[in-house]
């Protein structure tokens, strides 16, 4: 068996916050991870170090950041906690960024309220909505214009 925590400090870079910051492959999310052979599992490099470092991870609870770098295997920085703990935590510091996430502004800043929402699950405000229409039918109506001028 190897010692995990030898193979995580091996395998790190220390930033000045603190974070120890995974410098091999990472996953979509900018998570740590590797496998021990080419048909391995992928292991996450923050539930690794965890484990290493602070023993087993309970059933059922999730490895957070408290420092919201997923690169990051410090297990200072590292807690178990409930998917709903890190959903909230997530809506707390400003990543929710998914379909299901309360909007209050549109895309160019414009106050979504429910009388200047365009449906309930939309996140265009009617004033985007509006000019998007319009610069639509500019844009068909030039078209139109250019084919009828060269069938001419």
């Amino acid at each position: 068996m190897r010692d995990m925590g030898a193979y995580i400090a091996a395998r790190i870079t220390q930033s000045t916050n603190g974070c120890w910051l995974w410098m091999r492959q990472k996953d979509k999310d900018g998570y740590g991870q590797w496998r021990w052979s080419s048909k391995g599992k992928w292991q996450k490099a923050h539930r690794e170090s965890y484990q290493a470092f602070k023993g087993a991870i309970p059933d059922g609870l999730c490895v957070l950041h408290t420092c919201d770098t997923p690169a990051c295997c410090n297990p200072d920085h590292l807690y178990a906690g409930t998917r709903k703990d890190n959903v909230r935590d997530m809506i707390d510091r400003g990543r929710a960024n998914y379909t299901g996430s309360p909007k209050s502004v549109c895309r160019r800043g414009h106050e979504l309220t429910q009388e200047n929402r365009l449906g309930t699950k939309r996140k265009e405000c009617k004033i985007c909505h509006r000019d998007r229409q319009a610069k639509y039918r500019e844009l068909r109506n030039a078209s139109m214009v250019r084919a009828s001028a060269s069938s001419v």
